[in-house]
């Protein structure tokens, strides 16, 4: 069973993504700020991390970068409300290492699939 950090300020969404995720087999542990991140990152391995940007604690890439650190083959999944084909988010997104992005705001399956995407070979 797969284990996923999903991390978002809105407790809403944290709570939705996890049982969504639960229900397809996978096993999530939930953050809602930059810092409980580090925490349970630092405490366990996951086979992927999916980061909304704008969490408390948190500067664009910053909580990415701090994790590439660590796990330099971590696999991240970043969720974003903002444009993701702007030349600086591209080019933030290459520097952080990040696998795949998923805009904001978006549907449950679309959620599901960009998870399955990140976590298979052709995405790595």
């Amino acid at each position: 069973m797969p284990k996923i950090l999903f991390i978002d300020d809105e407790p809403v969404i944290r709570f939705i993504g996890k049982k969504t995720l639960e229900k397809e087999g996978f096993k999530v542990t939930v953050a809602g700020d930059a810092d409980e991140a580090m925490d349970r990152f630092t405490a366990e391995k996951y086979d992927l991390v999916i980061t909304d940007l704008a969490v408390p604690g948190q500067v664009g890439f910053s909580t990415v970068h701090k994790m590439k650190k660590l796990r330099a083959d971590q696999r991240v999944l970043v969720v974003s409300g903002g444009d993701l084909g702007s030349q600086g988010f591209l080019e933030e997104k290459e520097k952080a290492g990040v696998t795949c992005v998923l805009a904001k705001p978006f549907e449950l399956t679309d959620l599901v699939q960009s998870v399955r995407d990140c976590l298979s070979d052709k995405a790595a």
